[in-house]
């Protein structure tokens, strides 16, 4: 499987290898996959985008740049933009498809035969849950959806290339399930050591808030 350069490097390209559908409108052009063919271009080519907290997508603005850049690939590659579209759930965990609403609009989205290519920077933007990822594959397999991992196309029809995309999937959930245990033991950590860890109940305000305004009650007593 040979990976595509970033839509926004110069190739040398060699005229009777390059698909003039898959030229951008500009100075560069990249070689089009071989798997893309006019018929998944009567399809929409859709991003999805995902970060796990609100936080991440308040200061981590480089990791949103990068999954929105994905549809360049799909510019590149022959697709015109109103057939470019992007999903997305923001601030939303990837361990569960039920809770990402931009995932199920995905997903129905292929069944009902609407995208032809899906694009996402990594497969752990995708799901972080590798029985999750397995029923896109299948979806895609079904409706002979392509996708693309940073503008690589996974050919769904090579038993070995389904079988490291599974991989990536497991490796995915993994990391997503260890940093979830490290979380509860540093907060396990703190409790013990008398610190506390969730935002005192409604009617009482932390011992820190109490200090910092004369005249409040304590953490313990009841407005």
């Amino acid at each position: 499987m040979e990976r595509n350069a970033p839509p926004n490097q110069h190739h040398a390209a060699n005229p009777n290898a390059v698909n003039s559908a898959c030229e951008r409108r500009t100075e560069m052009s990249i070689i089009c996959p071989s798997e893309i063919t006019n018929g998944h271009r009567t399809r929409k080519a859709v991003g999805y985008m995902r970060q796990s907290t609100d936080p991440q997508v308040l200061y981590n603005t480089g990791s949103r740049i990068r999954q929105e850049n994905q549809l360049d690939y799909a510019r590149a590659w022959g697709w015109p933009e109103d057939l470019i579209e992007l999903e997305d759930d923001l601030g939303i965990t990837g361990t569960s498809a039920e809770l990402r609403p931009g995932w199920t609009s995905l997903l129905q989205r292929i069944l009902n035969g609407e995208v032809g290519l899906i694009l996402a920077s990594d497969v752990s933007r995708l799901s972080r849950s590798a029985s999750d990822f397995e029923t896109l594959i299948t979806v895609c397999r079904t409706t002979n959806t392509l996708i693309a991992i940073d503008g690589q196309i996974l050919s769904l029809k090579d038993s070995m290339q389904r079988l490291i995309a599974r991989f990536k999937a497991l490796l995915a959930q993994f990391d997503g399930e260890q940093r979830t245990e490290t979380l509860l033991l540093a907060k396990i950590a703190l409790a013990r050591s008398g610190v506390a860890v969730t935002p005192p109940p409604t009617g009482y305000i932390s011992v820190r808030e109490r200090k910092d305004k004369p005249g409040t009650q304590h953490a313990s007593e009841e407005d």
